[in-house]
């Protein structure tokens, strides 16, 4: 082998080297931007499953309470519909009445709601009509003001013992 072929296979074998030593780095650099990109995927996938697990936690604390509330509503209309029945029920029961059950019935009601304070209670045309001409309307206890009528309270008088 003459100078310049071993000059020539000194150049080649020193790129080779150097090659092989830049191949090596690259390498490793390859690897460490593998490893933090592994790092940095499996802190983004953990982010991400939190946040789904709240997303998730949400939606079904959505959906329970929707549910509650439709729960809630259909105890309501249940009530309301109860009520309606009830009320209607009395509306006919207070309509079947004759006048002077009808008339005892409004007696007991203002005997025990009516409080000792001034107030006006209100009649229907028909009720006032009966009143004025019931003989309610001749007791002591009642006031007749030109078609309007004031009924006084009596007032109880209890024995202590």
């Amino acid at each position: 082998m003459s100078g310049l072929d071993k000059m020539k296979a000194q150049i080649i074998a020193e790129a080779q080297d150097n090659a092989k030593e830049i191949l090596a780095q690259a390498h490793a650099q390859a690897d460490s931007i593998i490893g933090e990109a592994k790092a940095q995927a499996e802190k983004d996938a953990r982010k991400i499953v939190a946040q789904a697990e709240a997303r998730a936690e949400d939606s079904v604390k959505r959906l329970a309470s929707s549910s509650d509330m439709r729960k809630r509503k259909a105890v309501l209309e249940a009530k309301q519909e109860v009520i309606s029945e009830v009320l209607e029920d009395a509306y006919k029961a207070v309509g079947a009445l004759d006048d002077a059950a009808y008339f005892a019935m409004l007696e007991k009601v203002l005997e025990k709601y009516v409080l000792p304070e001034e107030g006006t209670i209100c009649f229907t045309e028909k009720d006032s009509c009966l009143l004025y001409t019931s003989d309610a309307a001749d007791e002591e206890d009642s006031v007749d003001l030109g078609g309007r009528r004031i009924i006084k309270k009596k007032k109880k008088r209890g024995h202590r013992v």
